[in-house]
């Protein structure tokens, strides 16, 4: 390589040599440039501008000396002393609230763990809890409070399914998630008042969450399967299970038992039996273990929709198993037993120790429109012996109606007719 490409500038170059093109600033008159002379060092100045630097790196900036470089980095920081805040009376006010509400967090928490620890009851329990959302205590409260007040709840009547969808709320936003005894909770507690869609609601969670379902959960969803069915939809009854208009009530049992009578294949039948099968089939592939509330569902269910030879079939189930049949689905066995056979129903339920008060007024509402006043007799007193106490505006109207039917039958010198029509 020559000497001038040696010292032209190029890729690797930074520094300006003695064969380059001298700039305007640089002294070139003073450098010898005689064949004895040494060769010159590189200039100490400034780095290459635009128009003295190669191709390759032309379009950057303007970069800044070093010599000022090092100045920048030498210069030290300047120090910010911060000055401690003057105490004024705004302050002292802020602390002093500050200590008062602190004081009241303490008590109210207090108060909520004592009415906890008392075994207050349900309502009060539950307004010692709203006490504590204003000021967000909250979010100070275990999972195991929560699932205490969810478990309190859920058995209560007084309690309404919008409070239980509160507490699964709280317990969200407070970074506690909600588990599967959580939901099914909820779920029972809506069942309860037959909030069908809240339950589907919960459910829908419990599935976005992946979260397993167990017995509990699953007998809420066979409840829910037979109680949306049409055999048990009509459920006009109000305060303690009583019918409000028994003649509006006997026209539409009677509608119903003629409707079996006639058509024994149910319409909603192959659709209630598809959405239990699969119930039952997730709880065989997941081993849960049947509980009480799941057999009545299934009894409740196959009372409703199902075929007798199937009720047939789980009631010795439960009966090999020593399974306690509970009162709603005792009531849906009788109540399907009733479409077909009233002395049946009536032979049944002097066995079937848990009738609720529903039951009894079926029976009673049968018999007055048979005119049998020896079998409503003994319905009544079973129901009596059971602590059930009609209301007046319930039970004079059906005295009025099976003495009317009496008299029909002894002036036409008729018997009583059990035959179902």
């Amino acid at each position: 390589m020559s000497s001038a490409a040696r010292n032209r500038p190029g890729i690797h170059s930074t520094r300006r040599s003695a064969g380059a093109c001298p700039s305007k600033h640089k002294a070139s008159a003073t450098i010898d440039r005689s064949a004895t002379a040494a060769p010159p060092l590189s200039i100490p100045g400034k780095r290459y501008q635009y128009g003295h630097t190669s191709y390759r790196n032309w379009f950057q900036a303007k970069p800044v000396h070093r010599h000022e470089r090092t100045k920048q980095r030498m210069v030290a920081p300047v120090r910010v002393v911060q000055q401690p805040p003057l105490v004024s009376i705004g302050s002292v006010a802020t602390g002093l609230n500050r200590a008062a509400s602190h004081h009241i967090a303490l008590r109210l928490l207090a108060t909520f763990y004592e009415a906890m620890a008392a075994d207050a009851p349900a309502t009060e329990l539950l307004a010692s809890y709203k006490r504590l959302r204003p000021h967000h205590l909250q979010a100070e409260l275990r999972r195991r409070d929560y699932r205490h007040l969810l478990r309190r709840f859920a058995s209560d009547a007084d309690v309404s399914v919008a409070d239980m969808l509160l507490l699964l709320e709280d317990m969200r936003v407070c970074g506690l998630s909600p588990g599967i005894s959580d939901y099914q909770l909820a779920m029972w507690a809506a069942c309860h008042v037959r909030d069908w869609s809240t339950v589907g609601m919960l459910w829908a969670r419990m599935h976005a969450a992946r979260l397993q379902p167990d017995s509990l959960g699953f007998a809420v969803m066979l409840r829910m399967a037979a109680h949306t069915s049409p055999w048990l939809d009509a459920e006009d009854y109000m305060d303690g299970g009583h019918v409000a208009d028994p003649t509006n009530h006997a026209r539409k049992q009677r509608k119903r038992r003629m409707y079996m009578a006639r058509h024994s294949y149910n319409p909603q039948q192959n659709a209630w039996l598809r959405v239990t099968e699969h119930l039952l089939e997730r709880m065989r592939s997941t081993d849960v273990a049947w509980t009480p509330e799941a057999w009545a569902a299934l009894v409740a269910g196959q009372a409703a929709c199902g075929s007798l030879q199937a009720l047939g079939r789980v009631l010795r189930q439960m009966q090999h198993r020593a399974v306690p049949c509970l009162p709603y689905a005792a009531d849906a066995v009788i109540r399907r037993i009733l479409s077909i056979d009233v002395l049946l129903a009536d032979e049944l339920s002097v066995h079937l120790p848990n009738l609720p008060a529903r039951t009894f007024g079926r029976l009673m509402e049968e018999f007055a429109a048979i005119g049998d006043y020896p079998r409503f007799h003994g319905v009544l007193q079973r129901a009596l012996h059971r602590n059930y106490v009609p209301r007046p505006e319930y039970i004079i109207p059906l005295l009025h109606r099976l003495r009317a039917r009496m008299r029909h039958l002894k002036k036409m010198a008729t018997p009583i007719r059990y035959a179902r029509p």
